[in-house]
């Protein structure tokens, strides 16, 4: 427990998003935004033996706009970390929160926390035409939970990872 309440652990996320807006079966336009960074550090406890706070940040949000034309399934958006690693004895939860906004059409369903892995995970099923507007407010908040998992193998560290988002159909 010392080594862990004389460091602060920190965590840099780079969200890289990625949109596709189906014009047809034949074509679509593909186009990236830019990196936005977070950075979770967990708070040094005051008193010996107290467990560490989770850390959350929800200061991002995810926005597309998508067009499904008929016979088309609908689409889904995954998440993955693509490069880093996370330390040994933490995780990193990601929850899409429900939809907020004016855009019209069907932004889809959110699939709850998801634990995050270097493996794709369904974060919004079954979305179909629709637009979610862009920036802060619109869209689905998405939610980072940082928390230690096995406090026995918690060691002082640095990480940087990066997370993907893609849109599937």
């Amino acid at each position: 427990m010392n080594k862990i309440k004389q460091t602060v652990i920190q965590i840099i996320l780079c969200v890289g998003l990625i949109f596709i807006n189906q014009i047809s079966k034949a074509q679509n336009s593909i186009s990236l935004s830019t990196v936005n960074s977070i950075v979770m550090d967990f708070a040094v406890p005051f008193d010996p033996g107290s467990s560490i706070d989770p850390v959350i940040d929800n200061s991002k949000w995810l926005n597309y706009n998508i067009t499904v034309t008929p016979p088309d399934l609908p689409v889904s958006v995954t998440a993955e970390i693509t490069s880093g690693v996370i330390s040994e004895g933490l995780q990193i939860q990601l929850q899409a929160g429900a939809y907020s906004g004016t855009g019209g059409g069907d932004p889809g369903i959110t699939s709850g926390n998801l634990i995050l892995t270097n493996i794709p995970q369904v974060l919004i099923s079954n979305i179909g035409t629709c637009n979610t507007g862009d920036g802060i407010n619109v869209g689905h908040q998405l939610t980072y939970t940082l928390s230690i998992s096995d406090y026995s193998v918690v060691k002082s560290s640095f990480s940087t990872m990066n997370i993907l988002f893609t849109i599937i159909q």
